[in-house]
């Protein structure tokens, strides 16, 4: 009957360290998930910003060829008058 308790015991100890361990693998891999997610959401909002910032580029660079354009078409209206 003592083995037997002795036993149950042992059993029910490593259970717990079971659990415990379950606890923590699980505690890590929500930590991992979320740092993951985290890191994941930084790098879209930069890939917006550079998004962004190309456009800018694409309007300034269209502006300059529409005032280009402006400046032909002043210039020749004077010619042809």
């Amino acid at each position: 009957m003592a083995d037997s308790c002795a036993q149950i015991s042992l059993e029910i100890s490593a259970l717990r360290t079971a659990v415990a361990n379950i606890k923590t693998v699980k505690a890590v891999n929500e930590r991992r998930d979320f740092n993951h997610l985290v890191n994941n959401q930084r790098q879209i909002s930069q890939n917006i910003a550079h998004g962004f910032e190309d456009i800018e580029n694409q309007l300034r660079a269209t502006n300059e060829k529409l005032q280009e354009i402006k400046a032909y078409l002043i210039r020749n209206q004077k010619t042809d008058k």
